[in-house]
């Protein structure tokens, strides 16, 4: 009976994602406040119930890092996946000042109730069986949910609504559900941008483009980003070009000089000029006045220019490889905000971005600026991966990653919103399928507070559950 008891109290809610204005803290003060939120200490809980597996890999260049970092992003395993999920919730709620909310007094009755985790089977537990959410974003937000319900009934209220909307009308929990399902495709890539060491692109792009802050306003224009980076590449193939010639000039120049035939003079002077290309000390060193010697020094130095050459366009296709890595995830990212954007937009249409409980999704039409970021999204560069890897729409994709850094405050609380509506989603189907088993919470306006449930059963047991009608 105790039990029951608890777990009426815990279903009978469903906790309201919090809407408040978000503030400019810094990234590196959030990080330090996640392992004091209440969604870490969920986060944690709930992780235990995924089997912990090996995700190592290790790499010798530019080139394997990208290709390793691609696979590793493109298939995340289960429990990484999840950890990303609550850590859009951790920095949500860092960046609200919901630090030290964490409640350790329901830790047993979690336990006892298998909300977070099941006992006999780890898979097997309510916010996942109960509550089965399309999203990974959803299924984090049905554990806060769950494990910290709202006593404020005008919120109830208001899930309520939104719950009973979603009954009646089938043709919106379809569209909702291909909405989500679409998002779901590529959500990985988009959480990964809150992976606790920090975003992997943000150090090749700050030290590529223009790293200083008076300039930061040329990171998110496109055809300065094109440039910049048309430039950079330019750049290396150049350094890499002169290297060979260098080598070849060096080479040949060396041979004539071991073999002691007559040095053209014109081959003399370009010999004279492109040492320096193998360093200060081998440029010194030749001019000895002792032709065998400076044959050596000669053959040294195209051994070197030689090497850097070979070296310099390797790191070329490292930096290209890389590139259409960063390229694909950004292009994953714009497809989960065309997704997003498609959500949005059935919910406008049929009213519900009325409901407080899905306000902060206004954000993405509200704010001019998110208004840039979801424009870019719609470009046709981002429609495949192919058009996205091609380099003369390298501006478009930095510009959009930029745009994305900038406003990552502001999509974690448009994504705890997403992750509410499907948790909404998800409690109106089971309405659907088993209208006997599932209903909305009546209240009654009464002197005296009481609870009577009416053959009340765990959502986990199947088939054989023997219903209990109990008052409080």
């Amino acid at each position: 009976m105790i039990s029951l008891i608890k777990l009426f109290l815990l279903l009978c809610t469903i906790l309201t994602t919090t809407v408040c204005a978000q503030t400019d803290v810094e990234e590196v003060a959030i990080k330090k406040l996640w392992d004091k939120t209440h969604a870490d200490f969920i986060g944690k809980k709930n992780e235990k119930s995924i089997e912990n597996e090996s995700d190592n890999w290790s790499c010798w260049s530019l080139e394997e890092y990208a290709l390793e970092l691609y696979k590793h992003r493109n298939n995340p395993i289960k429990r990484y996946k999840r950890e990303l999920a609550f850590n859009v919730f951790r920095a949500h709620q860092a960046t609200l000042g919901k630090a030290g909310e964490v409640d350790k007094t329901q830790e047993q009755i979690l336990h006892d109730l298998t909300v977070l985790c099941g006992q006999s089977n780890q898979e097997h537990y309510l916010a996942k069986v109960a509550f089965p959410t399309i999203t990974e974003i959803g299924i984090a937000n049905t554990c806060l949910a769950l494990s910290k319900p709202t006593t404020d009934i005008s919120k109830i209220r208001q899930q309520q609504d939104l719950i009973q909307t979603l009954v009646q009308q089938v043709e919106l929990r379809e569209e909702i559900s291909n909405a989500l399902k679409d998002f779901a495709k590529t959500e990985h890539m988009m959480i990964d941008f809150w992976e606790s060491q920090g975003f992997f692109a943000t150090d090749l792009y700050r030290n590529i483009y223009f790293n200083k802050d008076h300039l930061d306003f040329l990171n998110t224009n496109e055809e300065v980003l094109r440039l910049a980076g048309s430039a950079y590449l330019g750049q290396c193939y150049l350094y890499g070009s002169m290297q060979a010639v260098a080598c070849y000039i060096l080479g040949l120049y060396a041979f004539f000089k071991l073999a002691q035939p007559a040095t053209p003079t014109l081959l003399s002077d370009e010999a004279k000029n492109h040492i320096g290309s193998a360093g200060i000390m081998l440029s010194t060193l030749h001019r000895i006045d002792q032709p065998t010697l400076q044959g050596l020094i000669a053959l040294v130095a195209s051994g070197f220019c030689g090497y850097y050459a070979v070296e310099t366009f390797n790191n070329i296709r490292g930096i290209k490889t890389y590139f259409n890595t960063i390229s694909k995830i950004t292009q994953q990212t714009a497809h989960s905000i065309r997704a997003l954007q498609k959500l949005i937009s059935v919910l406008e249409e049929h009213k519900l971005l009325a409901n407080p409980s899905c306000q902060y999704l206004k954000y993405a039409q509200i704010s001019p600026k998110l208004k840039d970021l979801f424009k870019l999204a719609q470009q046709p560069c981002f429609d495949t991966e192919e058009e996205a890897i091609k380099i003369e729409n390298i501006g478009t994709v930095f510009a959009f990653l930029k745009h994305f850094l900038i406003h990552k405050p502001k999509m974690q609380a448009i994504l705890t919103n997403l992750g509410y509506v499907d948790t909404m989603l998800a409690c109106a189907n089971n309405i659907v399928k088993d209208p006997a088993g599932w209903c909305l919470t009546t209240f009654v306006e009464s002197d005296h507070p009481y609870i009577i449930a009416n053959n009340f059963w765990h959502p986990l047991i199947k088939g054989n559950a023997i219903a209990n009608s109990l008052t409080l």
